[in-house]
């Protein structure tokens, strides 16, 4: 067993000096460019960045020295790391919509049962939001754009909804909401599942 770990130590040791090296030329560089004494704030950025992987660091280091017109803060950085990730979950939900109109055209029929893959239910929630396949098999033109926006709200609201979830407490309820969630659609202005609870709740105390 020793032996097989030590391979992976010394990988991640590796990378992990990797990121420190990065990090101490790019704090150099900000230090040129904004003529300020990196040595302060060496150690909180070795805390805060040494664990992200340099082919992470690389182009959100690259993008502050780009648009940062005073020393990046760290909080400057995380919030590049965030919007990266926001851009790169939205394009994600914008190629899930096109595979699922790709599907829709190949496998649906309003007769027949669904032959087609199998649909996660984040997709199939999505689906649901956008007007359910039935709607989208038809759907042209604005009634499209809006169908689209819908679709990718409702995906991108996914891990959202599983925090909600996740925060209720094991019971009757939570069954229940579970129940809800399996059996109707989430159009785009539905209620978040912390919002479902609360309203449940305010039912069973008035029964």
């Amino acid at each position: 067993m020793e032996s097989k770990l030590v391979p992976i130590s010394q990988f991640k040791t590796q990378e992990h000096s990797a990121s420190d090296a990065l990090i101490r030329q790019w704090l150099f560089r900000f230090g040129v460019e904004h003529k300020e004494d990196v040595a302060p704030r060496l150690p909180l950025w070795l805390e805060r960045f040494g664990g992200m992987r340099p082919e992470v660091l690389e182009p959100l280091f690259r993008k502050a020295l780009d648009t940062c017109k005073f020393f990046p803060k760290v909080s400057d950085i995380l919030e590049l790391v965030e919007h990266t990730k926001g851009a790169a979950d939205e394009e994600a939900a914008a190629r899930k919509w096109e595979q699922v109109r790709e599907q829709i055209r190949l496998h649906y029929s309003p007769d027949l049962p669904w032959k087609g893959p199998r649909i996660h239910e984040r997709t199939r929630r999505a689906i649901n939001a956008a007007g359910g396949m039935a709607y989208l098999s038809e759907c042209v033109g604005t009634d499209l754009v809006f169908a689209r926006q819908r679709f990718i709200e409702s995906y991108l609201r996914w891990d959202e909804l599983k925090q909600d979830e996740y925060l209720l407490p094991e019971g009757e309820l939570k069954k229940i909401l579970a129940g809800v969630a399996q059996s109707k659609a989430l159009p785009s202005s539905s209620p978040s599942f912390a919002e479902k609870a609360k309203y449940l709740q305010g039912e069973a105390a008035q029964a």
